[in-house]
């Protein structure tokens, strides 16, 4: 005789674990990163793995931000199952892949997450579950007042450096040149709210080779990349650069939680310094990503 199977308890409807704002944000943020995936030029072999090995870890990105938003799983679960099969890229040329990519991501995945973010002021609140949220954000995790703090140094920096040049007497100082000079004052600014800062750390092999961290601070989890513009480092090549650290600190560092990258522009070379700093500053699988461009 057959036992009848027997019936799975349903799951009461998900609830907020954090403020409706906050997982708006992080939704949109996640789809944005999957339109930029979506969008990429693939023209070799080596292109499309690439494209969509990024579309893979998009999508079980999602699945846990799904997860981490609400106080059960019932969402994430549905979102998985909706988007586990996938048009595979071994049989194809990659001359083919571009549009099996954009299919995937924006007629699909992407698709499917969006309608959820369009849903969120339908779900309600875990009150219990986000007081507790703030409290560990604002309490416990180090990185925000330290964010803060790197924030206060670079938005002073420049009124800083220029102060610098107006001594008594006209006696010696430091006169910001070069990324050098960027460093070294930026350095003694830290110290005023930091004592563990490690300068100039390796980070391991990546893409070809090694390359120095300006600075990390190990207790906080956070890389500080300092740079300055000049002749042939303007805006392309800014953002280029940025790019590459980004990649190469998240595959390679593990005290690297989130990266803040300070560019001094005291010449003025990057001509929409709010837009680059919109289109480099998110969240990369987990990894916070702040860049702040000065003077303002």
């Amino acid at each position: 005789m057959t036992k009848t199977p027997t019936p799975q308890p349903k799951l009461p409807e998900p609830k907020l674990v954090v403020p409706r704002s906050e997982a708006q944000a992080r939704l949109e943020t996640h789809i944005a990163n999957g339109y930029k995936i979506a969008k990429r030029d693939i023209n070799s072999e080596e292109d499309m793995k690439k494209a969509f090995a990024d579309s893979d870890k998009w999508k079980d990105y999602a699945i846990r931000l799904l997860a981490m938003l609400f106080d059960n799983p019932t969402l994430s679960e549905a979102y998985k199952l909706k988007t586990h099969l996938y048009h595979g890229h071994n049989e194809l040329h990659f001359t083919e892949a571009q549009k099996a990519l954009k299919n995937q991501m924006d007629d699909w995945w992407i698709k499917e997450l969006e309608s959820i973010a369009e849903s969120i002021e339908l779900f309600a609140e875990n009150t219990m579950a986000i007081a507790k949220h703030d409290i560990a954000t604002t309490i416990k995790d180090p990185r925000i007042d330290a964010l803060n703090q790197i924030e206060r140094i670079a938005k002073r920096f420049h009124i800083i450096a220029r102060q610098l040049g107006h001594r008594h007497s006209d006696r010696e100082t430091l006169v910001v040149k070069d990324e050098y000079d960027v460093q070294d004052l930026f350095h003694t600014l830290l110290r005023l709210f930091f004592d563990d800062i490690r300068d100039e750390e390796w980070t391991p092999s990546y893409a070809g080779g090694a390359a120095r961290i300006d600075f990390l601070l190990k207790a906080e989890q956070i890389v500080i990349e300092l740079k300055m513009t000049r002749s042939s480092l303007k805006k392309k090549e800014i953002g280029d650069q940025l790019i590459i650290d980004i990649g190469r600190y998240r595959a390679t560092h593990p005290d690297c939680k989130m990266i803040v990258a300070f560019v001094h522009d005291p010449d003025g070379y990057i001509n929409n310094p709010r837009g680059l700093e919109n289109d480099l500053s998110r969240e990369v699988e987990g990894m916070q990503v702040k860049v702040m461009i000065t003077p303002q």
